[in-house]
């Protein structure tokens, strides 16, 4: 009996070496088809891992806006293809991620966002948005219970609310 493949479109500013270790055991866990979407160019003088060092790579580039972001090719991928789910770093500056979600839910397509989330609790516009954007997601990818603590607090619904946290 084969299984069928879960598949996985990752979605990141750019492929940032130290990210090598969890890319490379998501590409070699036999349960996913992965492929993935980033700018080949790093930024802030970090290293990336070479766009040809993955299996299915869609050149991504990111161009900026004042402080908004938006990164080529992302809402077409995830328009046109037919992804399980889709990993989002969870940072509300790029707009293609808004949208990009959306499409993503409408189409049945699992969106997770892959962020630090809360580093301290947050007042006013600014909690505002971020509660608005981590709820297109179906799934948080947090670094730690910290963040998930302010998050509860800040008015994020917790994981019996059918919201699951990671």
């Amino acid at each position: 009996m084969t299984v069928e493949r879960i598949r996985v479109l990752i979605v990141y500013p750019f492929a940032p070496h130290y990210r090598r270790g969890i890319f490379d055991a998501l590409q070699a866990d036999e349960r996913l088809d992965v492929e993935f979407a980033s700018d080949p160019i790093g930024r802030g003088g970090i290293a990336v891992i070479p766009s040809a060092e993955f299996g299915i790579h869609h050149a991504a580039p990111v161009r900026s806006i004042g402080s908004l972001k938006w990164q080529s090719r992302v809402l077409g991928l995830v328009g046109r293809r037919r992804y399980d789910a889709v990993v989002f770093l969870g940072d509300a500056s790029y707009v293609t991620t808004w949208l990009s979600a959306c499409v993503a839910r409408a189409r049945s397509q699992a969106v997770l966002f892959w962020t630090i989330g809360w580093h301290r609790p947050e007042r006013g516009l600014k909690r505002a948005l971020r509660l608005i954007f981590y709820r297109f997601a179906n799934v948080l990818l947090l670094y730690g219970e910290m963040a998930r603590s302010i998050g509860i607090n800040m008015g994020y619904p917790p994981p019996t609310d059918g919201r699951h946290w990671e």
